[in-house]
């Protein structure tokens, strides 16, 4: 300052009509003459231009303070030069504490190598956009994920760098990781299954169990976006195709067609489920070779089993018709005997018994056979 001179003094004057208005006074003081001269200019426009700059700029720095990403500036070097203030709301930093370091040590080491990258391939050209995903240090010592996309804007004179913002996706990768172990303990009781599972939209298969692959001789990656119908026999397809349309959820019997052509019966058994944002139907499959080859070895010994039943009942019916009948043989063959005694061997009466005798006697083999055969049945 200078004693007696004024430059430069702004101050606000009323107008006659009773408004304010700005001015710039500059002035001296004439001692001689006791007199001030200087002057006074109107500066109203210019302080309404700058009061709206300087309410701009406060807004754009509460805004940027506020806003869910931080925003960062970073040099040919990978250095900071700027960080938005939220940054110590969202990572603990404050903006101070970074500027001028490297930006890659707050990146997870193991996703530096990333990061490198995606700086020297932005680099090669003005203007170009990118993003891509990696852990971020806070100060506290822990990581948060975030989504950094970045503008080269090195050809800028008000930028002279990187333009980027940090996105927080914390909560978005930590529903991912539930969804990954959702799907591996799903995986693991989908391939723990004894019978063959498949989820399938409208027939086409979109996951599959080893079960499934086991059971038709295809791998899963077989499988998976084939037609299911192609796992179905000719003589099936038509009803297999009608209970997909119509959602059916009752299990019923069809004949499969194994990969090397051949052809095995199966139990199907569906729901429809929701799945990846549509409804699918879950289909289970048994293979019922070995349960239908039990049933019919069960049939098999059951009608075994049946007719000795029969044949034991025939046997004992045998043995007593064999037993009545040989009484009734040495009833026959003794009464014989005896009226051959009482006549002479030379009378027409003596050749009739004899023939009877002997008839009767042939007849008690017939009588030792149904007597073995009695016995064999009981055996």
């Amino acid at each position: 300052r200078e004693k007696g001179v004024v430059r430069n003094f702004e101050t606000q004057l009323q107008r006659t009509d009773g408004t304010l208005c700005w001015i710039l006074i500059s002035a001296t003081y004439c001692p001689d003459s006791q007199t001030i001269e200087g002057s006074a200019v109107d500066i109203s426009d210019r302080k309404t231009i700058e009061q709206a700059l300087e309410r701009s700029e406060a807004m754009q720095k509460k805004m940027v303070s506020h806003i869910g990403d931080v925003i960062v500036i970073i040099d040919e070097k990978g250095f900071n030069t700027y960080k938005s203030p939220n940054i110590e709301r969202l990572f603990g930093w404050k903006p101070e504490e970074l500027i001028g370091k490297n930006s890659f040590e707050t990146v997870h080491p193991e996703d530096r190598e990333i990061a490198f990258s995606f700086f020297r391939n932005l680099m090669q050209e003005p203007g170009s956009v990118g993003s891509f995903e990696c852990r971020y240090l806070c100060k506290d010592g822990h990581y948060r994920w975030i989504e950094f996309t970045g503008r080269n804007l090195f050809h800028d004179p008000d930028i002279r760098g990187i333009l980027g913002n940090y996105h927080d996706i914390m909560e978005r990768k930590q529903a991912e990781q539930t969804l990954r172990e959702s799907e591996a303990r799903f995986k693991a009781l989908h391939n723990a299954s004894f019978g063959g599972i498949a989820i399938h939209d409208k027939g086409i298969i979109l996951d599959c169990n080893q079960g499934l692959a086991d059971m038709s001789g295809y791998s899963t990656d077989e499988l998976t976006g084939m037609n299911g119908l192609l796992l179905i026999a000719d003589e099936s397809r038509d009803m297999v195709m009608a209970n997909i349309v119509s959602g059916s959820e009752k299990p019923y019997e069809a004949m499969a067609l194994h990969k090397n052509g051949t052809k095995y019966t199966i139990r199907i058994e569906a729901r429809n489920v929701p799945y990846k944002g549509k409804t699918v139907r879950a289909t289970e499959f048994r293979d019922l070779t070995e349960s239908k080859r039990a049933e019919a070895e069960r049939k098999k010994l059951e009608e075994q089993l049946t007719q000795a039943q029969k044949m034991e009942s025939v046997g004992r019916l045998a043995g007593g018709v064999a037993h009545d009948y040989n009484n009734m043989l040495s009833v026959i063959i003794g009464y014989t005997e005896l009226a051959m005694n009482d006549v002479p061997s030379s009378t027409p009466l003596y050749k009739f018994l004899r023939e009877i005798h002997r008839a009767a006697e042939r007849s008690t083999e017939i009588t030792r056979q149904l007597l073995a055969f009695a016995r064999k049945q009981t055996i």
